[in-house]
């Protein structure tokens, strides 16, 4: 088999399959989604090894609603890496804008297209901050089945009721764009019931004083962009900004009180 992590060209997304997609056109710059793909190669007639279309399936991001959000010209995914464990692992950035801070909603990105198409809910309209909500896929490392796509039942916030959630499909969180992992090899368990797929390093890329190369040893580990970059206050606003910025998916019910 042979596993691809791409941009869909917003075009695409919206209109193929439909009387208004052109093969020839292109929508950059615009909101679209980032999906992984699964393909089958075989053998052809002249001895070529070649994926066969006929065999694709989308692991991640069937439709507009449900891929990995991307609302600006980077930031956007990352790596595929294999644990021992034979589980599936991606990176994905937080889909903000790196020419400033954003908070959401930013005009900087494509955050209102992305809302408009629901590719992002209301709720995740806070910029960086996607990257500390567990039902996002930005600034993730996502853990999944390779032949199903569902989120792993030893992921840390995995839901059996909605194993295709972001939620179920989260190991860690709190990047900024991790572009490159690897896993460390033999540090991990082979049974992927065990929750263990060992070291992995991501190489994440930094806002303003700093580069990271962090170290995920265990399942929920929170890397803490944009408020932390390594064990470091952010530069600039992200800091101190961060405690006026509300999680709507995990309120707080003493608030006020």
């Amino acid at each position: 088999f042979i596993y691809l992590l791409y941009v869909v060209d917003r075009h695409h997304l919206l209109y193929f399959g439909t009387p208004s997609y052109s093969s020839t056109t292109d929508e950059y710059w615009n909101a679209t989604i980032g999906r992984v793909t699964k393909y089958k190669v075989a053998k052809n007639a002249q001895n070529q090894t070649v994926a066969d279309p006929a065999t694709r399936k989308i692991l991640i991001g069937e439709k507009k609603t449900n891929g990995i959000p991307l609302l600006y010209n980077s930031h956007g995914l990352g790596s595929l890496v294999f644990a021992d464990d034979k589980t599936l692992l991606i990176s994905a950035g937080d889909a903000a804008s790196y020419a400033m801070e954003d908070f959401g909603p930013n005009a900087d990105t494509y955050f209102a297209q992305a809302l408009a198409d629901s590719i992002i809910r209301p709720n995740e309209n806070v910029g960086a901050f996607r990257a500390q909500m567990v039902n996002s896929y930005n600034g993730k490392i996502l853990r999944i089945d390779k032949e199903t796509g569902d989120g792993i039942s030893s992921n840390p916030f995995y839901q059996s009721s909605a194993p295709r959630s972001a939620q179920s499909r989260v190991w860690a969180m709190g990047f900024r764009n991790p572009f490159r992992f690897v896993v460390r090899p033999n540090t991990g368990s082979t049974l992927p019931s065990a929750g263990d797929v060992g070291e992995i390093y991501v190489g994440d890329v930094g806002y303003g004083r700093f580069e990271e190369l962090n170290t995920i040893r265990y399942p929920g580990t929170n890397c803490g962009w944009p408020i932390y970059e390594g064990i470091t206050p952010t530069s600039g606003d992200y800091y101190t900004q961060s405690f006026n910025i509300f999680n709507k998916d995990e309120l707080n019910p003493l608030y006020g009180v």
